[in-house]
């Protein structure tokens, strides 16, 4: 909570107080009136005026309104006006404390993290599935990089948490406190000068995502020497901006997806596969729960493909016209991992089955749906799910022909391995998020990420992604069943 807020809530609450005190002068409710409103100016101009505030600030007009009246209410009056105004108060400070304005963890690898972005179009494929016949297929990649700070001029600011979500009208009324909540990433900084070309990581977020909501890892992996390029997938983030400033938010098509996919019998499956004669059968089986999820399958159609268009623009030698001069021409192409979360997990598993260019992939809870869920992985893959999930990727664990880790994180839900986890408390308290705190998934998160792509996509050797200090960790390999399970060089 910020401190004039905190400031805020006291003044009305006081003023409430006063108002139902029948020695109250008129001048003590004028002083409190002037207090209050000269700490809301001054919350605007810090932006630090949050929607958290509204209902205590209705009250605060109210009163300030009583102001005009010449004479007092009867005590019975005030009294009710008191006691529902205080419960109006009190929704702000529960929203304040709901829904915190944190100190973001910092990353901890040698390098400084700058932050651009872009958009690349697709000219072969438009948006006709959603009601956008001949409009090419524009995507928004947000990049991470290892940079270096300027030694003459100003200091850099960092750019805001989730800083694309509030950029257009409306949104910023909602979700703009955020960005009182500095990332340590900066915008346009020049790429570190320590290498000629890095590593690269493709980032793919949950359906309904943005390319920044795992920021912190983002940032975490760019600290240590990656470039990070983050995908907003079109129709299905909350919303995508476009090269134009114009952009679109969630497509009605996505709800009715996942509307379909909840009204799958997952107790039939789960209950069918019980009864299977071989692991492999029973992990065969329950991958129809996916299949029978056929409008998300086809979705995924639509993000391979932007990933594969991604991939295409940084491994092209010089970079594609619309990637930044700032990271074009500096991806090691031989160096390329893919990292997704939720269906942006499955989407990457979809194109490491089929795209020589990926050499490890990462999956943070994500389903997997698609035509290649049956085919096995030919490179190195890490799956970190919460515990009722991580039933879904016995199948690859057992069919995959290259070093399999699948780590279930006990405590954790499907909705913890994202940035909201860390500042939404509230996401807690109604259980969408597991009883594990926030932070702690996502320092798991950075751990066992790094750990992998430095093995499989920098080459140092196999991975420790048993960590001591983990206990909440529990993992399962194929590594007694692969020939050789070192890295590939």
């Amino acid at each position: 909570m910020y401190a004039v807020e905190a400031a805020f809530l006291l003044i009305t609450a006081a003023w409430l107080v006063v108002t139902n005190t029948t020695r109250a002068t008129r001048g003590t409710s004028f002083k409190l009136f002037l207090a209050g409103l000269s700490v809301a100016v001054l919350a605007f101009a810090l932006g630090q005026a949050r929607i958290h505030m509204v209902p205590a600030a209705v009250v605060f007009v109210v009163l300030s309104l009583f102001l005009l009246r010449r004479g007092y209410s009867h005590v019975a009056v005030r009294a009710v006006g008191v006691v529902l105004g205080s419960f109006v108060v009190a929704l702000s400070v529960l929203l304040a404390f709901a829904l915190p304005v944190v100190t973001l963890p910092a990353p901890d690898g040698p390098h400084v993290v700058g932050v651009t972005s872009f958009t690349l179009v697709d000219n072969s494929r438009d948006d006709a599935l959603f009601g956008v016949p001949g409009r090419p297929r524009e995507i928004y990649v947000q990049v991470w990089y290892p940079a270096a700070m300027p030694e003459n001029g100003p200091a850099p600011q960092p750019r805001g948490l989730w800083q694309e979500l509030y950029r257009p009208p409306g949104l910023d009324v909602i979700f703009g406190y955020l960005g009182g909540m500095k990332t340590h990433s900066y915008p346009d900084l020049p790429l570190s000068p320590g290498r000629e070309s890095y590593p690269a990581i493709v980032f793919s977020p949950s359906a309904g995502g943005i390319a920044e909501q795992n920021t912190l890892l983002m940032e975490h992996l760019a600290s240590h020497g990656y470039i990070v390029f983050g995908v907003t997938h079109p129709h299905f983030g909350v919303f995508t901006t476009y090269s134009d400033g114009s952009g679109v938010p969630s497509n009605s098509k996505v709800m009715e997806a996942t509307s379909q996919q909840g009204a799958v019998d997952l107790d039939e499956i789960t209950a069918r596969a019980e009864l299977a004669s071989t692991p492999i059968e029973r992990a065969a089986m329950r991958l129809e729960y996916f299949e029978r999820g056929t409008l998300l399958t086809g979705f995924m159609e639509i993000w391979v493909a932007d990933l594969k268009l991604l991939l295409d623009a940084i491994t092209t030698a010089d970079g594609a016209p619309a990637v930044p001069t700032i990271v074009a021409g500096h991806v090691d192409a031989s160096q390329i991992g893919l990292l997704g979360m939720s269906f942006g997990g499955g989407a990457v598993t979809a194109v490491c089955k089929e795209d020589a260019r990926c050499r490890a992939a990462v999956n943070l809870d994500g389903g997997l749906w698609g035509r290649r869920m049956r085919q096995p992985l030919t490179v190195p893959y890490l799956v970190v799910a919460h515990p009722s999930n991580a039933a879904f990727f016995e199948h690859d664990l057992l069919i995959s022909e290259a070093p399999y880790y699948a780590i279930t994180v006990e405590g954790a839900a499907h909705t913890n391995f994202m940035d909201v986890s860390l500042f939404a408390p509230v996401l807690q308290w109604l259980g969408v998020t597991g009883t594990i705190e926030g932070e702690r998934v996502i320092d798991i998160m950075n751990v066992l990420s790094l750990r992998f792509f430095d093995a499989y996509v920098r080459g140092t050797g196999a991975p420790e992604l048993e960590p001591e200090g983990f206990p909440e960790l529990s993992s399962r390999t194929n590594l007694s069943r692969i020939v050789d399970a070192r890295p590939r060089q």
